[in-house]
């Protein structure tokens, strides 16, 4: 199990049970053991830290969960539903006001992460008070990196450490902060994308060629992409893998994806194999599938698979992050390597860190990758 241990504790498996239920994943037959003691207290706590319980209060109000909750329970989340909501709209409301000056400074940029799945021709929400936002993520060319900078300070906004996403920021973003009404809003400004993050990332992929590859123009306006669907796939799964798959509401961005419209998962794999991304995009989906009951066809989750033995030391990983064991975040990172290579390619640059070099090129194509030293992921029998 990547996500939920079969000997899981109540709440864990009373909370599955209800997101599965407001996701609309609930199958024909599905049981329950609903004997199981309803902690409300330790149920919300679990669903405010998986990102969860906005999707709980409109699960409710639809009519997709039918358990009877505690009152107290269902006024939390019915609280935590408009306050994200409130804090939403006004994120969404100054990144429009970001994109708009940048686009008047002739610098190409993209949101990323959760921004283009509520907003944009790519979305996948129809309710923005189900998915909190957090930080607005840009990307930009690194040459504009500068322009986007002041374009910023001049809207208001301060060089910051960040909050504790934006703490965490690659050599590739710098974060800012303004304040909005009474909420802080931070926007991480980066030029290239960590496909594992940090500096165990092996080639950041630059923002220039992000942009070209998997962005496309806003239909409607100059100067703004939005990223493709596979696109966002691939950044949601990293942004899952480098964090372990701690939080649920990134895979719900993953079953959104799959489920907004039919995919050609053909393309899905061969864009994972192109951009370097198979490890994370596996991992997500897997979790995705498991949580979710999302269909994702088996057959892709045996193209994107890492090798057999790292298949298993990575769901051994994250089934004892699962279980509440600490865990490096290193490891998963490793983990998620495209090759064997990749894995030793990064744990080299943890040990001995340097200055990261950005993928400036276009991704190397896989049949080519026998050159850069995956002829020793295939003595393991990783193809």
């Amino acid at each position: 199990m990547i996500v939920v241990p079969d000997n899981a504790a109540p709440p864990t498996r009373w909370l599955v049970h209800l997101v599965r239920a407001a996701a609309g994943a609930i199958r024909p037959g599905d049981r329950f053991d609903d004997d199981l003691p309803f902690e409300p207290d330790a149920i919300l706590r679990l669903a405010m830290r998986q990102g969860v319980a906005p999707l709980l209060h409109r699960g409710s109000a639809d009519g997709r969960i039918g358990d009877p909750l505690p009152g107290a329970f269902r006024s939390a989340c019915w609280r935590s539903y408009y306050t994200t909501v409130r804090n939403n709209v006004i994120a969404l409301e100054t990144g429009r006001d970001v994109l708009s000056a940048l686009a008047d400074a002739g610098v190409d940029a993209a949101p990323l992460a959760a921004w283009p799945l509520l907003e944009g021709p790519g979305s996948v929400y129809d309710d923005v008070g189900t998915r909190p936002v957090g930080d607005l993520e840009l990307i930009v060319k690194p040459a504009a990196r500068g322009r986007a900078a002041r374009v910023l300070r001049g809207l208001g906004f301060v060089r910051t450490g960040g909050s504790a996403f934006a703490a965490k920021a690659s050599p590739h973003r710098l974060a800012f902060r303004t304040r909005a009404f009474d909420l802080d809003l931070f926007v991480s400004l980066g030029w290239a994308w960590d496909r594992a993050g940090g500096r165990f990332a092996g080639e950041p992929v630059s923002g220039e060629r992000f942009l070209d590859g998997l962005c496309a123009p806003w239909p409607t306006h100059a100067h703004v992409y939005t990223p493709t669907r596979v696109g966002n796939l691939l950044v949601a799964a990293a942004r899952a893998g480098r964090h372990s798959l701690t939080r649920w509401v990134w895979l719900l961005d993953l079953h959104r994806l799959v489920l907004a419209s039919s995919l050609d998962w053909d393309a899905v794999v061969r864009d994972a194999r192109l951009w370097r991304a198979r490890g994370s995009l596996y991992a997500g989906l897997a979790a995705t599938r498991e949580l979710f009951r999302t269909p994702v066809p088996k057959e892709v989750l045996a193209a994107l698979a890492p090798g057999p033995l790292r298949r298993r030391l990575l769901r051994r990983y994250l089934a004892a992050g699962a279980r509440g064991a600490q865990r490096s975040a290193h490891v998963a990172r490793l983990l998620l390597g495209e090759s064997w290579w990749d894995v030793a390619r990064a744990a080299a640059a943890g040990a001995v860190p340097g200055p990261p070099r950005l993928l400036d090129r276009a991704p190397r194509r896989p049949w080519l990758d026998v050159r850069r030293g995956d002829r020793f992921q295939t003595l393991l029998g990783r193809r």
